[in-house]
């Protein structure tokens, strides 16, 4: 009986092991993802906000300009973020969506 009890314990650690690296593999790949994402929208962003910055430069002081201007394109308040329609943000959705639709 107790060695039946140990083959089920070791058993138990070896499948909870591999669960915990599809997991950790998982939750890299999804980092991977996201920052990949981040970066082609922040390819997108940056000239639009240096374009915002230099007109508004023309009225106000730059500081307060970049500050006006730093986190354009971003989620702040009801501001809807922009360009989460790109390719590598959409493969990074997917890629999250089809993690919950496993559990």
């Amino acid at each position: 009986m107790n060695k039946k009890l140990a083959i089920f314990g070791l058993l138990m650690v070896s499948i909870s092991s591999h669960q915990s690296f599809a997991d950790e593999a998982r939750v890299k790949k999804q980092a991977q993802l996201d920052a990949a994402c981040e970066e082609a929208r922040l390819k997108k962003l940056t000239p639009i906000r240096e374009e915002r910055i230099a007109e508004c430069a023309k009225e106000k002081p730059l500081k307060a300009c970049e500050a006006e201007n730093q986190n354009y394109g971003e989620r702040v308040g009801k501001r809807v973020p922009l360009f989460y329609n790109l390719p590598a943000c959409e493969k990074a959705a997917e890629y999250l969506r089809s993690e919950r639709q496993t559990n």
